[in-house]
């Protein structure tokens, strides 16, 4: 049993000098970082590009720019940059969003900082249909209350 170099507390880590709460608490004070999280968010285009054949010419600069900002492109509502708790994705996390997506490029023309669960449904409909959606949606939400 090794000690925890952080807390003290013992831990049965063999390669590790942290006990695995440390390691956690760690982690987690990193990914709030822009900087941080915008090379999270380069890398995770990087591999999507390798199977799409695309390229990234957004840089690691462009990406934490936009992160500090705290808002979504789209929504204007704040990014959480937190790992969520319940074991889904983080609904309010940011996310690279290429807007035509039939081209296979991050370049900054063809992409934008927004919340991941807006990218999911961008995604999954595109603007044309997701925009009168969404605009029905809070008509009928302000009518009915």
């Amino acid at each position: 049993m090794k000690l925890c170099s952080k807390c003290g507390e013992p831990h049965v880590r063999k390669s590790a000098s942290w006990c695995k709460s440390c390691s956690n608490k760690l982690e987690a004070e990193r990914r709030i970082k822009p900087q941080v999280r915008a090379g999270i968010l380069i890398n995770a285009a990087k591999r999507r590009c390798k199977t799409s054949q695309g390229k990234v010419s957004i840089t690691l600069n462009w990406v934490k720019n936009k992160l500090e900002t705290g808002v979504c492109e789209l929504t204007g509502i704040d990014f959480d940059f937190n790992k969520p708790q319940n074991g889904y994705n983080n609904a309010y996390a940011p996310s690279l969003d290429r807007i035509d997506s039939k081209n296979p490029n991050y370049s900054p023309e063809n992409t934008r900082v927004v919340l991941a669960a807006v990218n999911r449904a961008l995604n999954e409909h595109g603007d044309k249909y997701l925009l009168p959606i969404l605009k029905a949606m809070v008509a009928g939400i302000e009518k009915h209350g």
